[in-house]
């Protein structure tokens, strides 16, 4: 009889075991499926906490930015003497000329740089079936930047890096009708006057860097976001939105204020930002690499700044309008942030798969996309005019060999569209780093040069308008030579 007691003890003993071990396992499970819920899914997020969270992530988009350097070219050439050898053809076009034509023009580039003597050659020599059309010729010495094209000046035209951004405010550029005017006058914001006093050589990965703890102590600004009111905040599942031509299932959730909200919170987050001197310090640190003006990166002018446009912003609220944040997640990742102010819109899109990154970004009618794939890097810049005729510049190019065999070179595909017009065209650059690269001219050694920053502002719009009716004029002309028919460059 003790035999069988011991053995139904043993077997209930047993039992037990099992129910706890099954109890334990499947709250270990369940916990296990709560944390990966609460840490990688928006299941116990409320609308609001959802849309913070994925908000906080919009910066990573950024990150491309530095992903499409290559330091150790950069390094070299910062580091070295190099000479460029560079050639670019046109292998097709629409509604420009006949191919026949086309396909004669090569352009032909030599450049020779220094740059820690700050010196800098290039010419750039334009051919029709071997015969030289033009030939520019750009300088760079220290502070100084200059171009000379015999057709146009008997001298050097330059300009003194100083007070960039005023000088072309000075000569109306964002009106001046090229690829670049447009793009900056899409955006419908004055950036040309608020460029840096001059243009420095920073480095983007040092101004977008942000530590761990910068990270954590910023969000305190996006927690000013949970004092809006909960139905401000909605939620929209199976949410479709389209990226660089790809369809993705997205949820999205938006934040929707209206003028008077909307100036409140700005009015709020401003005057948390200006009675933070940590934050204040590291705006204008980050400014300050740029080289921007003072009024940037002194700590009391931006933080006037700051507070005469959120005072302004609640005196008018209609002036800027309603306000809408959205945020688009996929698999849990933010791949598109929506800004919505007013008439003005700013949208970034990021994507990262394996080896390939991806982010668009967009203010009101330009955009930048920087895109990296292994060793091949697309950047697409485009606008759309105030006529509706879209412009746009695609670029992919791709590194072969390397710095420390000293055989680098980079193959480029381009397409320009200028409305119904387009190219495409293939350009190769080959570098070679050393000590011999043969003599660099500087400015002292050229017998005339015109500085346009020695002019006040009247005479240097005379000037460049009047040096901008010359370059139209040839380069419409050196068309015609060889049966091209080409609209003017600058359309005023």
């Amino acid at each position: 009889m003790a035999i069988k007691y011991l053995s139904a003890e043993k077997k209930a003993k047993q039992k037990r075991n099992r129910i706890i071990i099954t109890v334990v396992t499947t709250v270990l499970v369940i916990t296990a499926i709560v944390l990966y819920l609460i840490f990688n899914t928006d299941f116990f997020r409320t609308k609001r906490g959802a849309f913070i969270r994925h908000l906080q992530t919009t910066s990573n988009a950024f990150d491309v930015i530095s992903a499409v350097q290559d330091k150790s070219v950069s390094e070299a050439m910062k580091n070295k003497k190099y000479y460029l050898k560079g050639s670019m053809k046109i292998n097709s076009s629409a509604n420009v000329a006949d191919s026949n034509i086309l396909d004669k023009i090569r352009l032909n580039l030599i450049s020779k740089s220094d740059y820690k003597n700050e010196k800098s050659n290039t010419d750039i020599s334009i051919t029709s079936d071997n015969n030289e059309i033009s030939k520019i010729s750009l300088i760079q010495d220290s502070d100084y930047y200059g171009f000379f094209n015999s057709d146009i000046s008997g001298s050097y035209i330059s300009i003194k890096n100083e007070k960039v951004g005023q000088f072309l405010s000075d000569i109306d550029f964002s009106n001046a009708g090229i690829f670049v005017s447009d793009l900056i006058k899409g955006t419908k914001f004055d950036l040309t006057s608020n460029l840096a006093s001059s243009i420095v050589d920073f480095d983007t990965k040092d101004v977008l860097e942000e530590s761990k703890l910068q990270k954590k102590y910023f969000q305190k600004y996006f927690k000013m976001l949970k004092d809006v009111s909960d139905i401000a905040y909605t939620k929209k599942s199976d949410d479709k939105v389209m990226i660089d031509g790809v369809n993705h299932n997205v949820t999205t959730y938006t934040l929707s204020l209206n003028e008077v909200e909307s100036a409140n919170l700005v009015k709020s987050i401003v005057d948390k930002i200006t009675q933070d001197s940590l934050t204040m310090d590291f705006i204008t640190t980050k400014l300050r690499m740029m080289n921007l003006s003072e009024e940037y990166t002194d700590i009391n002018s931006l933080n006037r700044k700051l507070k005469q446009f959120a005072t302004e912003y609640q005196l008018n609220p209609s002036r800027y309008g309603k306000l809408s944040i959205s945020v688009s997640e996929e698999k849990q990742n933010n791949i598109q942030t929506v800004i919505k102010f007013g008439n003005n819109s700013i949208l970034i899109n990021h994507i990262k798969n394996n080896n390939e990154e991806m982010a668009i970004f967009k203010i009101n009618n330009s955009s930048i996309k920087l895109k990296k794939e292994d060793e091949k890097i697309t950047t697409e810049l485009k606008t759309v005019t105030e006529e509706n005729i879209e412009r746009s510049i695609l670029i992919v190019k791709e590194k072969v060999g390397s710095v420390n065999d000293n055989n680098l070179q980079y193959n480029y595909n381009i397409k320009y569209v200028n409305g119904i017009k387009s190219l495409d065209l293939t350009y190769n650059e080959q570098y070679t780093f050393g000590d011999n690269v043969g003599e660099i001219q500087g400015f002292k050694d050229a017998n005339n040069v015109v500085i346009l920053n020695e002019f006040n502002k009247e005479q240097v719009k005379s000037f460049v308008d009047k040096l901008k009716l010359k370059i139209n004029e040839v380069y419409i002309s050196k068309g015609s030579s060889i049966g091209i028919s080409l609209d003017p460059i600058f359309t005023f």
